[in-house]
């Protein structure tokens, strides 16, 4: 799978990543893929990973649907108060 690089408002690069939860390990799964789970947002300059996850969740890497899931994306060690916290 290639990689697909988003940049952000501030110029900031992330790769983004679609996948699934199988026997509770993360599986890649192609992007824009329907048994994608959740989505990750992973910065090529320090490596932070955020996640993005909700039933809403649209398969689509439009730049504006990109942007708000990353706004409300949360970082990948987030506690359950932090995940349950919206901005």
């Amino acid at each position: 799978m290639e990689p697909f690089i988003y940049t952000d408002a501030s110029g900031r690069q992330w790769e983004v990543i679609d996948f699934r939860i199988v026997q509770g390990r993360k599986r890649r799964v192609p992007l824009n893929s329907w048994r994608a789970e959740a989505r990750a947002f992973v910065a090529l300059d320090t490596g932070e990973v955020r996640i993005y996850s909700s039933l809403w969740y649209y398969r689509s890497t439009e730049s504006k649907l990109l942007a708000t899931e990353l706004h409300f994306s949360k970082p990948l060690r987030a506690c359950a108060a932090e995940r349950m916290q919206r901005r």
